[in-house]
């Protein structure tokens, strides 16, 4: 849904003769809307949501000041990449992104010290460090191919190839995890 209003509102403006810039700048009004209800259903912005707000101000500027559409349709991959590197700079902290957010999961304080008792175990830091460098490293690959995909691809193709993209890599990094827990267990 976050990739249908915005693609329809860009066939329609173009189709009634409005330039790319315009008609796409048009379009961040609703994943711009989706991040503000989001905020109020919870009452706060999560970090993604401002990560994604970060992003969409960013590109939007960006692609007004250097007109270019392209800067504006890479929004999501400027998220994905900043997340990515998160990721990966994780890696020099004591624990990964990949074990913090894994605690997340546990409801009870008790079930989170027993996870976090795991961390003592060299096969699990190796697990949740390995889950953390391909999640990174999956991450901006991803983003690296849309924005390659940007070059060669019309402003309409890449709005409905992103999400596709987007899904096939979050989703084999998804089968990935859960292989790897399976095998793990």
């Amino acid at each position: 849904h976050n990739a249908a209003a915005p693609f329809a509102a860009y066939q329609a403006l173009t189709a009634a003769g409005m330039s790319e810039l315009p008609a796409l700048a048009v379009g961040t009004v609703f994943p711009l809307a989706a991040i503000g209800v989001a905020a109020v259903r919870a009452r706060r912005v999560d970090w993604i949501g401002a990560v994604s707000l970060l992003a969409i101000v960013l590109s939007l500027v960006g692609a007004v000041v250097l007109d270019s559409p392209r800067l504006l349709l890479l929004h999501g991959s400027l998220v994905t990449a900043s997340v990515g590197l998160a990721f990966l700079a994780s890696l020099a902290a004591p624990r990964p992104v990949a074990f913090v957010m894994s605690r997340q999961r546990f409801a009870t304080e008790d079930a989170r010290a027993a996870h976090d008792r795991r961390w003592a175990i060299p096969a699990v830091r190796r697990a949740f460090r390995v889950a953390t460098a391909v999640w990174g490293g999956g991450m901006l690959a991803e983003a690296v191919l849309r924005v390659a995909l940007s070059y060669v691809v019309s402003p309409g193709a890449l709005m409905l190839l992103s999400p596709v993209l987007a899904v096939a890599v979050f989703g084999a990094l998804v089968l990935w995890s859960r292989g790897m827990r399976a095998r793990d267990d």
